[in-house]
C-alpha cells in the first residue's frame, strides 16, 4: 500500500522531517510507564482518569468486521471502518469522546465540546513507520488534529491527567 500522508507531502512539498515531526508531536510517552502493563490496562487507566476529571467523556471505539451468521454479508463497525482498503489507510483510535473546553476569555461559562481520540499503546511502544497498522493510526491522528480535535497515542493514563 502506498503511504498516503508521505505522497502527500511530497506533493506538497512538505519534507519528510516535518511528517515525523507531526507523529511525534501525536505521540505522547507517559512518565508513569510501568513496564509489562498491558495495552488494556492501560486503556483502563485512561478511562478512569479521564472520568476522575469531570469534563471529559471516553468510549470504547471496537472496530472491525464480523460475518452475518444468517445472510453470510461483511458487517463493519467502528467509526471511520467504512471499507476494507479505506481502513488500510486510516484506523480510528482506540478511544473516543468529548472534552468540554472554556471558550471565553472572559470566563462566563460558555464551552464547547471538542472532540478527543487517544489511541492507547503499552508502555515502551513506539511509532514505527514500515507499520501499515501505525501510519493508518497516525493518518487518523494527524486529520483529527488538522481539524481541530485532539488526537493522541498514549502509553500511561498521567496524559489525561495533565491535559488542559
Amino acid at each position: 500500500m502506498t503511504d498516503v500522508w508521505t505522497e502527500w507531502a511530497r506533493t506538497w512539498g512538505i519534507p519528510d522531517v516535518a511528517i515525523a515531526d507531526l507523529i511525534a508531536r501525536i505521540t505522547i510517552t507517559g512518565a508513569s510507564e510501568v513496564a509489562g502493563r498491558s495495552e488494556s490496562a492501560v486503556l483502563a487507566d485512561i478511562r478512569l482518569a479521564a472520568a476522575k476529571r469531570g469534563d471529559m467523556v471516553l468510549w470504547r471505539n471496537n472496530s472491525g468486521a464480523l460475518p452475518n451468521p444468517e445472510t453470510g454479508r461483511w458487517i463493519r463497525f467502528g467509526l471511520g471502518h467504512e471499507s476494507e482498503e479505506g481502513n488500510k489507510r486510516m484506523k480510528s483510535s482506540d478511544l473516543v469522546g468529548i472534552w468540554r473546553r472554556l471558550i471565553t476569555e472572559d470566563m462566563v461559562g460558555t464551552y464547547m465540546g471538542q472532540l478527543i481520540a487517544p489511541e492507547v499503546k503499552k508502555p515502551g511502544w513506539k511509532h514505527s513507520n514500515a507499520s501499515e497498522r501505525d501510519r493508518a493510526q497516525a493518518a487518523f491522528a494527524a486529520t483529527v488534529t488538522a481539524m481541530g480535535g485532539c488526537a493522541l497515542r498514549l502509553t500511561s493514563d498521567q496524559p489525561i491527567k495533565d491535559l488542559k
